[in-house]
């Protein structure tokens, strides 16, 4: 079930996701209230192979995911920013 790479021009996300960020500020207000903090995530290795029932689930939390994003405004150290995409590092 091979395709295409998709490719995705960082300037047209950038506005998409401003996009998406306003209208929820619109709608929800400047602060957005996470009734979760836990789920399940899967490892980058079975994460797209759609064909196999993922075997190592592990669990994920938003609050340390946001810590990370928070991370991002203060330093230049982001190893885990290509882990988070798939990405090749």
């Amino acid at each position: 079930m091979a395709s295409e790479p998709v490719q995705i021009p960082i300037g047209q996300l950038r506005r998409a996701l401003d996009a998406a960020l306003r209208h929820i500020e619109a709608s929800a207000g400047p602060t957005v209230t996470l009734k979760e903090d836990l789920f399940w995530s899967v490892s980058v290795d079975e994460l797209y192979d759609v064909g196999a029932e993922p075997q190592a689930l592990t669990i994920g939390q938003l609050s340390e995911s946001w810590q990370h994003l928070e991370d991002l405004l203060v330093t230049r150290t982001r190893p885990w920013v290509t882990t988070w995409c798939g990405l090749p590092t």
